[in-house]
């Protein structure tokens, strides 16, 4: 079967396939990860998935790779089995074969380097002990009043639709200290920053589904019109938080065999 007669269900359902193999094994930690090596990973044809990685994501194969290590990168820098790491193990631990390839990615990807991006995210970091300890000095209310506060402005303005939506927008929105927020998502809600938004992004995604307004959507327009950067965001998340790529769960709600 060539390419270009793909019917959308057969485009849909190879893209969920790969990209699922993906994700789920973390194939692009190999720092030798090839395109034949991912059409024998999915068993799908070389060319089709050639053809889909350019036609359907718009993305050449080694940045496609590249995007899904940086993402790993940028998931990993806060847990604490890295706290010790190098950067150049971070680099190494990501699937980059060597620095010059990873600064070369995050400048064409990011805009700046890993070690600017690692030195941002640090600073909120290193600042978040002084939220801690204001916090066990007073009542607990106050504590409560502040979670409701970043629940409430979140959820009534809809902010997690903004795909680049970042730590300090929500700041600058609460008028609550940075330092402060990340304390309160980490301590109140058990959850990292983007996990939060992204669960809130697959909440909308499965309450919009069934709505007449996304009918003729498709996976990726019901993805970015959830707040998704990417495809790949939005595959890694279903598959993290839900245990499904989003296509398998709009099949399953469509067939009767996912219950919320």
């Amino acid at each position: 079967m060539g390419y270009e007669k793909l019917t959308l269900k057969e485009r849909q359902f190879y893209l969920a396939k790969f990209e699922g193999i993906l994700a789920s094994k973390k194939l692009f930690l190999k720092k030798d990860f090839s395109l034949p090596e991912l059409a024998s990973e999915s068993d799908i044809p070389l060319h089709i998935i050639s053809y889909l990685i350019n036609s359907e994501i718009k993305l050449h194969f080694k940045d496609y790779i590249n995007l899904m290590r940086i993402e790993y990168f940028k998931e990993k820098i806060n847990c604490t089995q890295w706290n010790d790491l190098t950067l150049e193990k971070m680099i190494l631990a990501s699937g980059f074969k060597s620095r010059t390839t990873c600064y070369r990615a995050f400048l064409k990807h990011v805009g700046i380097t890993p070690l600017k991006y690692l030195e941002s995210k640090k600073i909120a970091f290193n600042h978040q002990k002084t939220s801690e300890i204001f916090f066990l000095n007073v009542p607990s209310t106050i504590y409560y009043r502040y979670l409701e506060k970043l629940e409430s402005t979140i959820t009534s303005k809809k902010l997690f639709l903004k795909n680049d939506f970042t730590l300090p927008n929500l700041a600058e929105e609460t008028g609550i200290q940075l330092s402060t927020l990340s304390y309160l998502i980490n301590s109140g809600i058990n959850s990292r920053f983007n996990d939060y938004i992204n669960l809130k992004r697959i909440e909308y995604f499965k309450e919009k589904i069934t709505e007449p307004e996304w009918k003729g959507f498709t996976i990726d327009e019901m993805g970015k019109a959830s707040g998704f950067r990417s495809r790949t965001t939005c595959y890694r998340a279903f598959l993290k938080h839900i245990g499904m790529t989003p296509y398998e769960y709009v099949k399953g709600q469509k067939e009767g065999s996912v219950l919320d």
